[in-house]
């Protein structure tokens, strides 16, 4: 996920200056399929992160199951392996929700340099420059 936070930042540095250099709407398209791209990895690497969380739960769950079955309780290591996989969940929805908030800036920067390069080419249009 490291490799698509630091696309995305070196895309927001190409967004803060929204509307300066604009020159074609030709560099707009190619960011769009670079933000659709950013956004299809993304979104894939949440669905691999929540697939191996799943699974860890479900190895707690047999662990607790066998516990409980053979010594009809379950041990305190067991507990705290659980609580250390709750830890970590915890740490990684904020990671999670700080990249989606990066995202999510990003996108509203490149929908002004969308709407910047529309409206510009429009009025070119319309005065048949």
């Amino acid at each position: 996920m490291g490799k698509y936070l630091g696309f995305l930042l070196v895309l927001g540095m190409g967004f803060q200056s929204a509307f300066a250099g604009v020159q074609n709407c030709e560099k707009l398209a190619r960011d769009l399929r670079d933000m659709t791209k950013a956004q299809h990895q993304i979104l894939d690497s949440f669905h691999q992160n929540n697939r191996a969380m799943v699974m860890t739960l479900e190895q707690h769950s047999e662990g607790f199951k066998k516990s409980l079955k053979k010594r009809g309780r379950v041990p305190k290591s067991q507990v705290e392996k659980l609580n250390i996989s709750a830890q970590l969940l915890r740490a990684h929805d904020e990671s999670a929700q700080k990249l989606t908030a990066r995202f999510e800036k990003a996108s509203a920067a490149l929908m002004d340099k969308v709407q910047f390069c529309l409206s510009h080419n429009e009025s070119q249009i319309v005065s048949g420059n």
